[in-house]
């Protein structure tokens, strides 16, 4: 289990999902990407398993 405290800021950044990177390179995801979900808690282990079968 990995463990981690987060703070998060306000920011006017673009949420990007599917790309990564850095260094000047980009990484795109080479695929389908169907169902994202964003919660403000962390979910437990439990809770996301049961998500991911629906």
């Amino acid at each position: 289990m990995h463990n981690a405290n987060y703070t998060f800021t306000r920011t006017t950044a673009h949420l990007v999902i599917g790309n990564g990177g850095g260094y000047g390179r980009n990484y795109y995801f080479n695929g389908c990407i169907d169902d994202i979900r964003m919660y403000n808690i962390a979910l437990p282990s439990a809770t996301i398993e049961y998500l991911a079968k629906q």
